[in-house]
């Protein structure tokens, strides 16, 4: 797979790894790093091309590299109900 799609994105100090500003609502969650370094993410589809009836858009995958971190963790993200599960999680590099 290209680069095709992607986003780069850097945040100083913090950043928000899953989530969104709602979260500080409740119920909603999400995961805040806060560090004295600079956080580079790169965000691209896993896959190329989705049909409108794939499982996908029930399950999604989610993959979360991060060579800062050297961990990569897997989720599922139900579109439908906004609910992110992990999958995995391993230490890389």
């Amino acid at each position: 797979m290209g680069m095709f799609g992607c986003r780069v994105a850097s945040a100083p100090g913090k950043v928000l790894m899953t989530g969104g500003y709602l979260i500080l609502e409740r119920p909603n969650a999400g995961l805040v790093l806060s560090t004295n370094a600079r956080f580079y993410a790169i965000v691209k589809p896993l896959y190329d091309h989705l049909k409108p009836d794939s499982w996908a858009w029930a399950w999604t995958d989610v993959k979360l590299t991060s060579p800062q971190l050297t961990r990569e963790s897997m989720y599922k993200l139900s579109l439908k109900n906004v609910t992110l599960q992990n999958v995995s999680s391993r230490q890389v590099f």
